[in-house]
């Protein structure tokens, strides 16, 4: 028949592996927060920001090149349809 000191001893073997469970909790959650803020370089937040930045600069260019071709080629068009363009 288990005794209060048995009862008492698993109690705190239990506490002591759920502590060590929180220990390594706490660990992971550190670990990705270095992953997404940095440890003295850029982490995935500022990194996927630039990309993000990056990926708009492109846009804004391939229209820019796209409206300027398209202008151009519609003025050749209608050039050649013989309509007077300035």
């Amino acid at each position: 028949m288990p005794t209060g000191k048995d009862d008492l001893s698993k109690v705190i073997a239990e506490q002591a592996v759920q502590g060590e469970k929180i220990n390594n909790i706490e660990k992971s959650c550190e670990t990705i927060r270095e992953c997404l803020l940095g440890n003295g370089k850029p982490g995935l937040v500022v990194r996927t920001d630039r990309l993000e930045q990056r990926a708009k600069l492109q846009s804004r260019i391939f229209w820019l090149m796209f409206g300027t071709t398209f202008a151009i080629a519609a003025k050749a068009i209608a050039e050649m349809l013989g309509y007077s363009v300035p």
